[in-house]
C-alpha cells in the first residue's frame, strides 16, 4: 500500500509560519500553523501528531542514537523514529514511520520554539547530525510498505545572509539495519541541497540531488526543507524526502529525515 510521506514544519515565533514563506510546494508537504501542537517530547518519550491524530514513536533506544538524534524504536518493530532539541532548545526536528497499520504514518517535521532575529549580513555555517528511516514503498496498493533500514549521516548548511542564500549537503552516509542497527553498507552518495533563497521568515528549502543507496540505484527525485532558528539565527533545522528508485515499475524506497545543525 503506496503511503504519502509528509514534511510538517512549524515557526511558533516571531517570524512568520511556515504556511506563509516562500519554500516551494511540493506535493505530499503537510505545513503546520502557529499554534498546532507538532511535538511531545519528554527524556525518554517523543510523538507527533498528524491529521489529528497522535502518534508515538516508540521507546527510546540509545543504541540507535546518532549524535544528539535519539533513536526510537517500538518492541514489535512496527514503529521507529528520530528527535532531538537544540543546545538552546529553541528548535526541534522529528522523524516517524510505522509498518502498514492503522496509523500508517511516515512523517518529518522540524519547528522552531522561540523568537528569531535573523543576521543581516555575512556568511554562517551550521553542522549536525541526520538521521532518516526508510521504506520500501510498493507501487502495488495491494502490497504493504514496509520499514526497510535506517540512514545516518553528516548535514552542513551554509546560509548566506548578505544576498539572503542558502545551500548544503550531506556527508558520510551509512545505511543500518532498522532493528539491530548494524551498519549495512557505506555504498551511499553524498547529498547535495540546491540553491535556494532565504525567505524573511527564515525559511528555505528546494530540490536535492545525489544520495543513492548502493550508490548505483537511481534516484527518482529528492527535496528539503528548513528553518534558520536559535535567538541569533545560529541554529538550522530541517527535513529531507529523497525517492530511490528499486525495481521500476514495482517498488520505490523512500528516504525520509530530519536534520539539526548548529
Amino acid at each position: 500500500m503506496l503511503k504519502q510521506s509528509t514534511l510538517l514544519c512549524a515557526a511558533t515565533a516571531l517570524l512568520a509560519n511556515c504556511g506563509a514563506t516562500s519554500i516551494p510546494e511540493v506535493p505530499g508537504i503537510v505545513t503546520k500553523a502557529i499554534g498546532d501542537e507538532v511535538f511531545v517530547i519528554g527524556q525518554d518519550v517523543a510523538s507527533t501528531t498528524v491529521n489529528g491524530q497522535n502518534l508515538n514513536a516508540g521507546v527510546w533506544t540509545p543504541t540507535h542514537d546518532y549524535g544528539v538524534l535519539k533513536g526510537f524504536l517500538a518492541e514489535n518493530g512496527n514503529r521507529q523514529g528520530y528527535f532531538t532539541e537544540s543546545t538552546s532548545r529553541d528548535s526541534a526536528v522529528i522523524v516517524i514511520a510505522t509498518n502498514a497499520s492503522a496509523d500508517n504514518v511516515f512523517s518529518a517535521g522540524f519547528a522552531r520554539n522561540a523568537p528569531t532575529t535573523l543576521p543581516k549580513t555575512g556568511s554562517v555555517t551550521y553542522t549536525g547530525p541526520y538521521a532518516a528511516i526508510y521504506e520500501n514503498d510498493r507501487i502495488d496498493p495491494t502490497l504493504n510498505d514496509v520499514i526497510t533500514g535506517v540512514v545516518n549521516g553528516d548535514a552542513s548548511i551554509t546560509a548566506n545572509f548578505s544576498t539572503n542564500e542558502a545551500q548544503g549537503e550531506i556527508t558520510n552516509r551509512v545505511v543500518r539495519n532498522s532493528s539491530s542497527n548494524d551498519l549495512i553498507t557505506t555504498d551511499v552518495a553524498d547529498v547535495t541541497f540546491a540553491l535556494s533563497s532565504i525567505a524573511s521568515d527564515g525559511s528555505f528549502g528546494g530540490t536535492t540531488s545525489g544520495g543513492q543507496f548502493p550508490s548505483t540505484f537511481a534516484t527518482l527525485s529528492g527535496e528539503y526543507q528548513g528553518l534558520i532558528a536559535g535567538a541569533n539565527g545560529g541554529e538550522a533545522v530541517g527535513a529531507v524526502r529523497i525517492i530511490h528508485v528499486v525495481d521500476p515499475g514495482v517498488s520505490n524506497v523512500t528516504e525520509l529525515g530530519v536534520f539539526l545543525a548548529e
